[in-house]
């Protein structure tokens, strides 16, 4: 090999190893240009996750409230449930006592209509044997005026 030949062979080889690496490096771009939109999608679908994390926080701090509020509506419809119940049982109580003071002044009632009417009974015989007093006065008062 002489002088020429090895600048020439060297040049060759840099030609060489030029071409191979420019689709190299045109790969290389590629994927750059691949990763840099992927992590532009990455921090796109972080930023998502982020939001759907706080809407589902937020979400879950309804739904507690809602279940607080249910909770308290489910207790106070069994206070109100209880003291419907008593009420009910109240007035059956009344009911009953008040068929009772019924039943208690209808047979006082049907008493004292007894007794109006033995009273009547009696009082027509009073004035039954009245009347005969007086007839046999009469009788009496005109046999003394006759005698």
């Amino acid at each position: 090999m002489n002088k020429v030949d090895v600048p020439c062979l060297f040049n060759e080889a840099l030609q060489t190893l030029n071409r191979a690496s420019t689709p190299h490096h045109k790969s290389f771009l590629r994927y750059r240009v691949e990763v840099n939109q992927l992590e532009l999608e990455l921090k796109e679908k972080a930023q998502k996750r982020d939001t759907y994390k706080l809407l589902s926080e937020q979400q879950d701090g309804f739904i507690k409230d809602l279940q607080d509020e249910l909770d308290r509506a489910q207790k106070e419809a069994s206070i109100l449930r209880r003291e419907h119940a008593d009420l009910v049982e109240k007035v059956k109580v009344f009911e009953v006592t008040n068929e009772e003071l019924v039943v208690v002044a209808n047979d006082k009632t049907s008493q004292v209509q007894q007794k109006i009417d033995q009273l009547r009974k009696e009082m027509d015989e009073i004035q039954v044997m009245a009347d005969g007093w007086k007839s046999k006065m009469d009788l009496l008062h005109s046999e003394k005026e006759t005698a």
